[in-house]
């Protein structure tokens, strides 16, 4: 096989590198280019083409115009994140080994399914990794033309304008799935072009983006350890922790890890007590047991902190979000501390992007404009983390936002804004109608919002602890009582809380939510309002007297409570005829 170099993926690509498994009739730029992209420079390795070469370019071509016929013409669909790829079993098979063992099995199952088209999901055939629809595209392109193509655009960029988007986390992650892709079905050639790229990658990355690289070269090693070897040393000399080296990586990779930092004179030391307080801290915070962080802390007073085992950091990165909430419900946390890395808890929910741990956060008291050892906010993280493609692509209306856009959304809204208020305040306490009005509104605005708005309505709730309230029911046969209005005051506490947070952080839905609960309100005059006003009075006045009524004659012959309901639905409707 001719030797094939490797150069980079990105929007600039602008041909095709020609790549049979056979033979490479172009020289492709090893540096700074995209892979399949040729260098300004470059020249066709013959200086005119001979007939053979053009038969084989025509053929190309034609068998790639098969994946963009107008008329369908394919006989299987490969399902990729809930998307249909066409695809023709015979190119697929006599391409790659693992194909023609997938889609011809035996005949048996063949003439069973002669009728119809047949589908595969794409997932089923991933073990150890994912394949994006972009990536398992360019695959595609490759087994049918021999030609690496360039990606979408916006698809291996992110939104950070200050990025120059050689090494940030969506170019790392397309050559990643490529890689995984092309060993997964057995295709050599792209596995040694996709491993070439990502070595450009290794020491111009950030240190937590090896962590995909290294997994998946991990996985696709294939004799040729150099991607494995250079991404083990690089971040043996980083100062990436054990903890995190555990949690993120294949043990026998740490172990790898580990043995390259003794190499370089690393020594280790005898656990101590306050190390091994912190470790059962973070085993209780793996089982979601904040009881038990809570008993350690009691155990250890004097000795350990949540600050001494940046708990909240470790629960950010590795916990659920409701975790997280929970340790800052307790109050003896530092949300601001850094780390020995730099990073804050804000900084680490930012790289796991949990919109809801960056909404806690944010509620309370974390720094938007803190900056890493490397001067990055969290806002920059999360942009340097979100591929521009996903970040602009629309989302339809009931249909759930994308993460990296919504913690994007909240980290701008923090840093533009002034800092959120901790309590709503407490002259939302209203009483009577002017009560169960504004409560209403409330039920009405925050149901409407689950409904258009589905991921930030349950965000904001959950922070606001709306499920610790009940839903407000309009009962007329209800009196209203100290207990109940406490309740009603708690509802009302909670979903004015979840309308600010909603209108803090997602000001677009917000104005959405506006247009729809202004256009729905009724014009009414100054005198309707005075009948309305005139007549509830009245209204209540004849529940009031019916349930007294009710009570004094419960009383003296001990009859059940469904004579009061009786009363009570007798005068609405004397009442109501009155109004007719």
């Amino acid at each position: 096989m001719a030797q094939v170099s490797l150069s980079q993926f990105s929007p600039s690509f602008n041909c095709s590198s020609n790549i049979s498994n056979n033979s490479s009739y172009r020289s492709i730029s090893s540096g700074g280019g995209e892979l399949g992209a040729c260098s300004a420079d470059s020249s066709p390795v013959h200086p005119s083409k001979t007939p053979d070469i053009a038969a084989l370019e025509k053929l190309s071509e034609s068998i790639e115009s098969l994946l963009s016929l107008d008329v369908d013409c394919s006989d299987a669909e490969i399902m990729v994140q809930d998307r249909a790829v066409p695809v023709h079993r015979c190119i697929l098979a006599a391409r790659s080994p693992f194909f023609k063992e997938k889609l011809f099995p035996s005949a048996r199952q063949e003439s069973q399914a002669a009728s119809a088209k047949l589908r595969y999901e794409l997932k089923d055939w991933l073990t150890a990794g994912n394949v994006g629809y972009e990536a398992f595209k360019i695959l595609l392109a490759y087994l049918y033309s021999g030609k690496v193509k360039a990606p979408p655009p916006n698809v291996c960029i992110c939104i950070d304008s200050s990025c120059v988007h050689d090494a940030c986390r969506p170019a790392v992650d397309f050559a990643v799935e490529l890689m995984y892709a092309a060993h997964v079905f057995q295709i050599p050639e792209l596995v040694s072009l996709s491993q070439r790229r990502l070595l450009n990658f290794v020491e111009r990355a950030q240190v937590e983006d090896l962590i995909p690289i290294l997994i998946a070269a991990n996985v696709c090693e294939t004799g040729s350890d150099q991607l494995l070897t250079r991404c083990i040393h690089r971040v043996g000399r980083s100062d990436l922790d054990n903890v995190a080296l555990e949690k993120e990586l294949p043990q026998e990779v740490v172990n790898k890890v580990k043995e390259f930092r003794l190499s370089l004179g690393g020594a280790t030391f005898p656990s101590s007590s306050q190390q091994k307080n912190i470790q059962r801290i973070q085993r209780a915070l793996d089982s979601d047991d904040v009881e038990l962080v809570k008993l350690l802390l009691q155990e250890g007073v004097g000795q350990i902190t949540l600050d001494d085992a940046y708990a909240l950091h470790y629960a950010a990165a590795y916990c659920d979000p409701k975790i997280t909430s929970e340790l800052l419900e307790l109050g003896c946390a530092d949300v601001n501390l850094k780390n020995p890395r730099g990073y804050t808890v804000l900084h680490m929910a930012a790289m796991r992007r949990e919109p809801a741990t960056i909404v806690a956060l944010l509620t309370k008291g974390a720094h938007p404009s803190d900056l890493t050892s490397d001067e990055r906010t969290a806002l920059q993280i999360s942009k340097r983390l979100t591929r521009s493609i996903d970040y602009f692509r629309p989302t339809d209306e009931g249909k759930e936002s994308p993460k990296d856009r919504l913690c994007i959304e909240i980290l701008e809204q923090a840093e533009s804004r002034n800092p959120l208020r901790a309590e709503v305040p407490l002259s939302l306490a209203f009483a009577g109608e002017d009560l169960r009005t504004k409560l209403l509104d409330l039920e009405n605005r925050v149901a409407l919002a689950k409904i258009l708005f589905p991921t930030e309505a349950k965000l904001a709730m959950e922070i606001a602890h709306v499920d610790a309230t009940s839903e407000y029911t309009v009962d007329l046969n209800e009196t209203p009582t100290a207990v109940m209005t406490k309740k009603l005051l708690s509802r009302m506490k909670a979903l004015s809380r979840t309308v600010e947070l909603g209108k803090h952080f997602f000001p677009r839905c917000s104005e959405v939510l506006n247009k729809i609960m202004d256009d729905d309100l009724p014009v009414i005059t100054l005198e309707e309002q005075r009948v309305k006003r005139k007549r509830y009075d009245e209204l209540k006045s004849v529940v009031s007297e019916a349930f007294s009524k009710d009570k004094a004659d419960n009383e003296k012959s001990g009859m059940s409570s469904s004579s009061s309901s009786s009363s009570v639905r007798d005068g609405l409707r004397h009442k109501n005829n009155k109004y007719r």
